[in-house]
């Protein structure tokens, strides 16, 4: 997957692990073990120090660190490891009301 990334010119790709949240909560088919999620960190770590210097490689989990997210509905949110701790900034007029 980087090596077709870097083939098509793009200077970062960005692994997502994911986040069981709203209806897929309701399932743990798609949670991470603690040691499966460290394999995915170390993997990405192993890649970024591979491609150092021809492509950013990096992991964005919203388990570890905040996010800022603009949903779909144009609404600004800290996206946070659960859905109870997310916090909505504002609606995407008042973000248009400031340009």
């Amino acid at each position: 997957m980087v090596d077709f990334a870097c083939d098509v010119g793009a200077g970062k790709i960005s692994f997502i692990p994911v986040v069981s949240r709203g209806r897929a909560g309701r399932t743990t088919a798609f949670d991470f073990l603690p040691n499966e999620l460290e394999a995915v960190h170390k993997g990405v770590a192993d890649l970024s120090a591979l491609f150092t210097g021809i492509i950013e490689v990096r992991c964005i989990d919203i388990r570890s660190h905040d996010y800022w997210v603009v949903e779909n509905d144009g609404s600004l949110w800290i996206e946070r490891a659960t859905e109870g701790e997310d916090r909505k900034i504002c609606d995407k007029e008042y973000m248009l009301s400031s340009i």
